[in-house]
């Protein structure tokens, strides 16, 4: 399936193209970096899928909040390492509690065995 691509190595004017492209629906893929996770206001995105943890709940909220436009929802998945990822895993935790989002059970389990071994109350 075709896509576009946009990340800090493009020119202002490449990132440009494929965001227009991307806005248009040709193709239906976009495929970045930070580099679109703010300022950005595109319709109709109906997934996000975070590769990377973002490094705040802020950048966190903002990637995400790619699928709320103008009351419209969808899906954000976070790929998250149980060694890497602690951090990300403490404040995804706060916004879905937050939002009233569901707290997955695996989520639930890694963060807990994080805080017993810090010694924090779960």
């Amino acid at each position: 399936m075709p896509s576009e691509v946009m990340h800090a190595g493009k020119t202002q004017k490449e990132r440009e193209v494929s965001l227009r492209n991307f806005r248009f629906g040709e193709p239906p893929i976009l495929f970045a970096t930070s580099v679109a996770g703010r300022g950005l206001d595109v319709k109709g995105v109906s997934l996000v899928v975070n590769y990377d943890a973002p490094d705040d709940g802020e950048d966190y909220v903002h990637r995400i909040g790619r699928t709320g436009r103008a009351g419209q929802k969808g899906t954000a998945i976070a790929l998250l390492s149980v060694i890497k990822d602690g951090h990300a895993m403490e404040y995804i935790e706060q916004v879905m509690v937050k939002t009233g989002i569901h707290v997955p059970a695996e989520l639930s389990k890694h963060l807990n065995l994080r805080r017993a071994r810090n010694g924090r109350p779960s």
